[in-house]
């Protein structure tokens, strides 16, 4: 449950106006460009993106969780 998460990861918000995420605390907001009717190129480098920073982010909790064996 979402409520329960040490930390939530939004990706982006399109929506400014009703975004979800406007009542969650604790949020490490992506900013990722909206694939939505985009050339498959730019889909491409958006996915890339995306995979980047989810390995990032995994590499960054690994190390900062003493509970997690690597």
């Amino acid at each position: 449950m979402i409520s329960n998460a040490a930390i939530r990861v939004n990706m982006g918000c399109m929506d400014k106006e009703s975004c979800p995420t406007l009542f969650i605390h604790n949020l490490l907001e992506g900013g990722i460009e909206d694939p939505k009717g985009k050339p498959i190129d730019k889909v491409s480098e958006i996915r890339d993106e995306i995979e980047q920073r989810v390995r990032q982010l995994a590499t960054d909790l690994v190390k900062s969780s003493p509970q997690v064996k690597q």
